[in-house]
């Protein structure tokens, strides 16, 4: 998608990361999933744009989505694997 990465960036430094996150994370995740989930994240901005996502950036978004997933799924989202 052309301009996917200019348009993910400008969202990330507006801080709206979590919110657009937690979009593709309600419309992406069926309601079926189970402990046995997998669910992989790579920021669109940092796709041969040269930028890199800090740890700090990387924690921020996998704790919003473990805090999502257990809102969602409950005991199962513990056992959901989140990768970068």
């Amino acid at each position: 998608m052309p301009g996917g990465g200019q348009q993910q960036a400008a969202q990330r430094d507006a801080g709206e990361t979590l919110t657009v996150v937690g979009r593709q994370l309600a419309g992406s995740v069926p309601d079926s999933a189970s402990a046995r989930t997998i669910i992989a994240y790579e920021p669109v901005w940092a796709i041969g744009t040269g930028r890199t996502p800090t740890l700090e950036q990387i924690a921020e978004v996998h704790a919003f989505l473990r805090a999502g997933l257990r809102q969602r799924f409950g005991a199962a989202a513990e056992g959901m694997r989140l990768l970068y």
